[in-house]
Protein backbone atom coordinates (compact mmCIF):
# COMPACT_ATOMS: atom_id res chain seq x y z
CA UNK A 1 0.00 0.00 0.00
CA UNK A 2 2.81 2.60 0.43
CA UNK A 3 3.83 1.75 -2.95
CA UNK A 4 0.97 1.94 -4.99
CA UNK A 5 -0.99 4.74 -2.63
CA UNK A 6 -4.26 4.26 0.23
CA UNK A 7 -6.92 3.25 -2.08
CA UNK A 8 -9.09 0.65 -2.11
CA UNK A 9 -8.28 -1.30 -5.80
CA UNK A 10 -4.77 -0.50 -4.95
CA UNK A 11 -5.56 -2.78 -2.15
CA UNK A 12 -7.06 -5.89 -4.18
CA UNK A 13 -4.67 -5.45 -6.98
CA UNK A 14 -1.84 -5.90 -4.33
CA UNK A 15 -3.34 -8.62 -1.83
CA UNK A 16 -4.00 -10.41 -5.17
CA UNK A 17 -0.52 -10.33 -7.19
CA UNK A 18 1.14 -11.31 -3.35
CA UNK A 19 -1.42 -14.38 -3.70
CA UNK A 20 -0.50 -15.64 -7.41
CA UNK A 21 2.80 -16.75 -5.85
CA UNK A 22 1.33 -19.17 -3.29
CA UNK A 23 -1.16 -20.98 -5.81
CA UNK A 24 1.45 -20.75 -8.70
CA UNK A 25 3.57 -22.99 -6.20
CA UNK A 26 0.42 -25.06 -5.82
CA UNK A 27 0.02 -25.35 -9.39
CA UNK A 28 3.74 -26.62 -9.75
CA UNK A 29 3.80 -28.94 -7.60
CA UNK A 30 0.32 -30.83 -8.86
CA UNK A 31 2.09 -30.19 -12.30
CA UNK A 32 4.88 -32.06 -11.13
CA UNK A 33 3.62 -34.61 -9.33
CA UNK A 34 1.15 -35.27 -12.03
CA UNK A 35 3.71 -35.63 -14.76
CA UNK A 36 4.85 -38.83 -13.31
CA UNK A 37 1.56 -39.91 -13.40
CA UNK A 38 1.25 -43.50 -15.71
CA UNK A 39 -0.75 -41.61 -18.29
CA UNK A 40 1.55 -38.88 -19.44
CA UNK A 41 3.82 -41.68 -20.72
CA UNK A 42 0.82 -43.20 -22.26
CA UNK A 43 -0.60 -40.53 -24.02
CA UNK A 44 2.96 -39.90 -25.14
CA UNK A 45 2.76 -43.24 -26.44
CA UNK A 46 0.12 -42.81 -28.58
CA UNK A 47 1.28 -39.65 -30.54
CA UNK A 48 -0.60 -36.53 -28.06
CA UNK A 49 1.39 -33.44 -28.31
CA UNK A 50 2.36 -31.68 -25.35
CA UNK A 51 -0.09 -29.05 -25.58
CA UNK A 52 -2.94 -31.76 -25.75
CA UNK A 53 -1.05 -33.47 -22.27
CA UNK A 54 -1.22 -29.91 -20.75
CA UNK A 55 -5.00 -29.62 -22.10
CA UNK A 56 -6.75 -32.55 -21.73
CA UNK A 57 -5.16 -34.27 -18.81
CA UNK A 58 -3.11 -31.93 -16.37
CA UNK A 59 -5.45 -28.65 -16.35
CA UNK A 60 -8.42 -30.72 -15.75
CA UNK A 61 -6.80 -32.45 -12.75
CA UNK A 62 -5.70 -29.44 -11.16
CA UNK A 63 -8.87 -27.37 -11.16
CA UNK A 64 -10.16 -29.43 -8.08
CA UNK A 65 -7.36 -28.58 -6.23
CA UNK A 66 -7.36 -24.87 -7.30
CA UNK A 67 -11.17 -24.47 -6.27
CA UNK A 68 -10.69 -25.57 -3.37
CA UNK A 69 -7.74 -23.74 -2.36
CA UNK A 70 -8.95 -20.09 -3.84
CA UNK A 71 -12.46 -20.76 -1.76
CA UNK A 72 -10.01 -21.03 1.51
CA UNK A 73 -7.90 -18.18 0.16
CA UNK A 74 -11.10 -15.73 0.15
CA UNK A 75 -11.37 -16.33 3.74
CA UNK A 76 -7.99 -15.20 4.35
CA UNK A 77 -8.31 -12.18 1.97
CA UNK A 78 -11.03 -10.92 3.90
CA UNK A 79 -9.52 -11.13 7.10
CA UNK A 80 -6.11 -9.04 5.57
CA UNK A 81 -8.92 -6.56 4.61
CA UNK A 82 -10.39 -6.24 7.32
CA UNK A 83 -6.96 -5.96 9.49
CA UNK A 84 -5.72 -3.55 7.36
CA UNK A 85 -9.08 -1.52 7.63
CA UNK A 86 -9.14 -2.12 11.58
CA UNK A 87 -5.40 -0.68 11.86
CA UNK A 88 -6.82 2.24 8.87
CA UNK A 89 -4.56 1.36 6.45
CA UNK A 90 -7.22 0.82 4.03
CA UNK A 91 -9.35 3.43 2.64
CA UNK A 92 -12.78 1.36 2.93
CA UNK A 93 -14.60 3.12 5.72
CA UNK A 94 -17.47 0.41 5.48
CA UNK A 95 -15.63 -2.87 6.32
CA UNK A 96 -15.72 -5.44 8.94
CA UNK A 97 -12.43 -3.85 10.37
CA UNK A 98 -13.30 -0.85 10.50
CA UNK A 99 -16.95 -1.35 11.62
CA UNK A 100 -15.04 -3.64 14.69
CA UNK A 101 -12.96 -0.69 14.92
CA UNK A 102 -15.73 2.29 15.56
CA UNK A 103 -17.92 -0.44 18.07
CA UNK A 104 -14.46 -1.01 20.16
CA UNK A 105 -14.61 2.50 21.24
CA UNK A 106 -18.37 2.81 21.78
CA UNK A 107 -18.51 -0.97 22.98
CA UNK A 108 -19.36 0.14 27.15
CA UNK A 109 -22.44 2.36 25.66
CA UNK A 110 -23.48 0.75 22.21
CA UNK A 111 -21.79 -3.29 22.35
CA UNK A 112 -24.13 -4.18 19.33
CA UNK A 113 -22.13 -1.78 17.14
CA UNK A 114 -19.08 -4.25 17.90
CA UNK A 115 -20.80 -7.56 18.15
CA UNK A 116 -22.83 -7.52 15.40
CA UNK A 117 -19.93 -7.13 12.37
CA UNK A 118 -17.86 -9.11 14.32
CA UNK A 119 -19.71 -12.13 15.08
CA UNK A 120 -21.15 -10.89 11.03
CA UNK A 121 -17.44 -11.61 9.76
CA UNK A 122 -16.42 -14.77 11.95
CA UNK A 123 -19.59 -16.57 11.03
CA UNK A 124 -18.72 -15.18 7.45
CA UNK A 125 -15.45 -16.65 7.68
CA UNK A 126 -16.41 -20.29 9.44
CA UNK A 127 -18.83 -20.34 6.69
CA UNK A 128 -16.12 -19.96 3.89
CA UNK A 129 -13.96 -23.00 5.68
CA UNK A 130 -17.08 -25.32 5.92
CA UNK A 131 -17.46 -24.41 1.96
CA UNK A 132 -14.04 -25.22 1.02
CA UNK A 133 -14.23 -28.52 3.56
CA UNK A 134 -17.33 -29.72 1.65
CA UNK A 135 -15.75 -29.12 -1.76
CA UNK A 136 -12.91 -30.92 -0.91
CA UNK A 137 -14.84 -33.66 -0.02
CA UNK A 138 -16.50 -33.77 -2.77
CA UNK A 139 -14.16 -33.30 -5.43
CA UNK A 140 -11.38 -35.66 -3.81
CA UNK A 141 -13.29 -39.74 -3.42
CA UNK A 142 -10.97 -40.80 -2.04
CA UNK A 143 -11.70 -38.41 1.65
CA UNK A 144 -15.56 -39.97 1.20
CA UNK A 145 -14.31 -43.50 1.21
CA UNK A 146 -12.58 -43.96 4.55
CA UNK A 147 -15.68 -42.15 6.42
Amino acid sequence: MSLFGNHLVNLFVSIALISRLVEARLIRSQILTLKNSEFVPSARAMGASDVHIILRHLVPNTTNAMIIFTTVRTSVFILSKSLLSFLSLSAAHSSWGSLVKNGVHSIYDYPWQFLVPAISMAIFLLGMNALADGLKKVFNPKSRAYQ
